[in-house]
């Protein structure tokens, strides 16, 4: 590792999802260079990350459960699926790196995602903000019939969750620690509920922290089906991606399907400009191979610490027995039957 302890990158990946993240480590290893790569694993113990033979540089430290020593993450792991105990891990693991392990910038990407240029823009921005996020979009979606649409993004929230830069100081710990205690609670997946993870949280940043938060609005930063429609892509003259008038520096694949290589994202049904369509052609192709690639090279390894796959009114009840008299979380009557009818009908199909 690094032994300035500068910048470095986070992501969050479970076992099942590890060739996405070693993709994202190698590209962003690419274009910035220098920068230490600290992926976790939430399902996987710290004695097994450090065990197995991954295939990585020197400058990739793969990080189990219990690297973070923090309580509230093994308790939390007893309520939240892996979904949501991924998202709700984010402001944990971005915590460690720049309060325990003292990395003056800290970026966090999902693991979906692809560096194509350098994120100097990101650096250069945490010079006067204490952390960065974007949107995922800047402007309306189109009144095309196709998803997502506006009423989508009320329940997603505003913020994308898979991407986050902070630099270590009070402020960022002051605002890191208030998503943590949100999230321990009110980080289940129940759209409805208002509960989307952690990204409506996320989304509450630059309301409520102002002066610490900056959202970049670059047209090049993660790139996606939700915002595609204003952000056309082509291919320069030197061969040089270009989002717009400037360069596709990553590119988040939420959604993407190896099965379905040439589709974008099972959560969209929106089609994009010619040009467009032809370069993001191109790049799924390429992301398809990367990802065949990476995942013949990642050793066999079964999840040590894995997260429950309890039905959600089940897993609520496992919060409340935790929390006491502290749970926050609390449901009307009507809401707790309607979910445990949903997981009824679901157990009843799989049945079938």
């Amino acid at each position: 590792m690094s032994e300035t302890r500068s910048r470095c990158l986070v992501s969050i990946a479970t076992c099942g999802y590890l060739p996405q993240a070693f993709v994202l480590a190698s590209s962003f290893i690419q274009h910035n260079p220098g920068c230490d790569v600290l992926l976790f694993v939430p399902d996987l113990s710290e004695s097994a990350a450090r065990s197995a033979a991954w295939p990585r540089p020197e400058s990739v430290r793969v990080m189990g459960l219990d690297a973070i020593p923090e309580s509230r993450l093994e308790r939390m792991r007893n309520y939240f699926d892996a979904f949501e105990f991924s998202c709700a891990a984010k402001s944990f693991v971005l915590g460690h790196a720049t309060e325990a392990l003292g990395y003056d910038k800290a970026l966090l990407l999902d693991p979906d995602i692809l560096c194509y240029a350098p994120l100097d823009t990101v650096w250069a921005r945490l010079e006067t903000n204490a952390m960065c996020v974007t949107p995922h979009s800047n402007s309306p979606m189109p009144r095309d019939g196709c998803a997502p649409d506006d009423r989508e993004m009320l329940n997603t929230g505003f913020v994308n969750g898979g991407f986050w830069a902070v630099s270590r100081g009070e402020a960022s710990s002051r605002c890191l620690a208030w998503v943590r205690d949100k999230v321990e609670h009110f980080g289940f997946f129940l759209p409805r509920l208002n509960l989307y993870a952690d990204q409506g949280w996320m989304s509450a940043l630059p309301w409520l922290f102002p002066e610490e938060t900056g959202v970049m609005r670059r047209p090049g930063h993660n790139v996606a089906y939700w915002n595609l429609h204003e952000r056309p892509l082509r291919l320069a003259a030197n061969a040089r991606l270009m989002c717009g008038n400037e360069p596709l520096v990553f590119f988040h694949y939420s959604g993407f399907d190896e099965a379905v290589p040439g589709q974008l994202s099972r959560h969209s049904t929106r089609r994009y400009a010619e040009e467009t369509n032809q370069v993001l052609a191109t790049l799924l192709a390429d992301y398809a191979g990367r990802l065949k690639r990476t995942s013949q090279d990642i050793p066999r390894i079964t999840a040590d610490r894995p997260c429950t796959r309890a039905p959600i009114s089940r897993r609520l009840g496992i919060y409340r027995a935790l929390h006491g008299e502290e749970a926050e979380l609390k449901m009307r009557p009507g809401d707790l039957l309607a979910l445990r009818l949903r997981d009824w009908f679901r157990a009843l199909r799989g049945a079938g």
